[in-house]
C-alpha cells in the first residue's frame, strides 16, 4: 500500500522549517482523537503566554474575559473565529501589537498562531493529525505557559478552552523545556452560555448554518470548567445525533476524548529524532484495503540543521 497523505507531513514540514531557525522552538502536534462519525475542531487558537493570559472563568459572561466587553470567546465558541482572541492575546500579551492570524507574533511576552487543518476544509476531523511550529524563547518566565481554545462541532456554542491559564506549563523557572502531553476530554466541553443549543440546521455550525452569530440568545452565563449539558437525543435527519455523519459526536459520553496535545522541543544546536506510526487510518483519501496496513517511521534532523 502506497500511503498519498499521513501525519508524517506535517512534522517533516516542520522539521525542515527549523533551518531557518535562529532560537530554540517548540511544535505543537494536535490529534483529533475522536471517533470516527464523531467531533470536529475548528482551527485552533494556541498561545504561549506568562501565565496571565485568562481566556474565560466558568459561572460569568463570556464577555468578561480575555478583556472586559471581550467577543473572543462567543466568536470562537459560535462560530470557530478566532480572529478576536488573536486580537486580545495582541493587546494583553504583545503590548498592544495587532495580532495577525496564521503568522506567529513574537515579543517579549508571547507568542500566538492559529493551527488549522491540512485537509480540504478548515476544521480538524477525526484521526486528522495537525502540526505547527512556534519560535519562542523563555526569558524570565514570560512565554512559558500555554493556551488553547477551540469550538466543538457541530454544536451552538460548545467550545473547550484551559479557563486555569497556568494549566500546562512548557517551560520551568530556569528556562528548561517540560511541555508535557495531555488529551482534551469530552467532558471538559463547556457552553459559552452565548447561544440556545436548539441544534435546528440553520443555527448550528458545520451542520446547516449559514452566516455566523444566526442563533438565538442563550442564558448568558459560561458553564465551565466543563459542564455542557450535551447533544440532544437523536432525531432522525434533524438533529446532530440524529445525522448519521455525526453519530457519535455525543462528547459527553464516558471515556470520550476529543484531541491529543503534544509538545516536540526544537534546539539548532543539538540533533532531533522524529518517529511517526504509519496507519491506514490516516491516510487521504481513506484507502479500501484488507486488514490495516501499518508501520513507522524515522526522522533525524542533523545538528547542522540543513539536513
Amino acid at each position: 500500500m502506497k500511503l498519498k497523505s499521513t501525519c508524517l507531513s506535517a512534522l517533516v514540514l516542520a522539521a525542515i522549517g527549523t533551518a531557518a531557525a535562529q532560537q530554540p522552538s517548540v511544535i505543537v502536534t494536535i490529534e483529533n482523537t475522536s471517533p470516527y462519525n464523531g467531533s470536529f475542531l475548528t482551527p485552533v487558537w494556541v498561545g504561549f503566554h506568562d501565565g496571565q493570559f485568562d481566556t474565560y472563568n466558568g459561572g460569568t459572561l463570556a464577555s468578561s474575559l480575555p478583556r472586559p466587553n471581550s467577543v473572543a470567546i462567543e466568536r470562537l465558541a459560535e462560530d470557530g473565529n478566532t480572529g478576536p482572541i488573536t486580537e486580545d492575546f495582541a493587546a494583553l500579551q504583545i503590548n498592544g501589537v495587532s495580532g495577525i492570524p496564521d503568522i506567529d507574533v513574537q515579543d517579549t511576552n508571547g507568542v500566538q498562531g492559529t493551527i488549522r487543518s491540512n485537509g480540504p476544509i478548515p476544521p480538524i476531523g477525526p484521526s486528522q493529525v495537525v502540526s505547527r511550529l512556534f519560535e519562542i524563547s523563555p526569558v524570565e518566565g514570560k512565554a512559558t505557559y500555554f493556551s488553547y481554545a477551540s469550538m466543538i462541532i457541530p454544536s451552538n456554542d460548545a467550545f473547550s478552552s484551559n479557563g486555569n491559564p497556568r494549566a500546562h506549563r512548557i517551560f520551568d523557572e530556569n528556562g528548561n523545556f517540560d511541555g508535557r502531553p495531555f488529551y482534551i476530554l469530552g467532558s471538559e466541553v463547556d457552553d459559552a452560555g452565548t447561544e440556545a443549543n436548539d441544534e435546528l440546521p440553520q443555527n448550528t455550525a458545520f451542520f446547516g448554518q449559514q452566516t455566523p452569530n444566526t442563533g438565538a440568545p442563550g442564558e448568558g452565563l459560561i458553564s465551565g470548567p466543563g459542564g455542557h449539558p450535551g447533544l440532544n437525543n437523536p432525531i432522525p435527519g434533524v438533529n446532530i445525533l440524529g445525522t448519521s455523519r455525526f453519530m457519535d459526536a455525543d462528547f459527553e459520553q464516558d471515556n470520550y476524548n476529543l484531541a491529543r496535545v503534544k509538545f516536540t522541543f526544537l534546539d539548532k544546536a543539538a540533533p532531533v529524532l522524529f518517529t511517526s506510526d504509519i496507519d491506514a487510518q490516516f491516510e487521504v483519501p481513506r484507502p479500501v484495503v484488507d486488514g490495516n496496513p501499518s508501520g513507522s517511521a524515522f526522522f533525524f534532523l542533523d545538528d547542522d540543521g540543513e539536513s
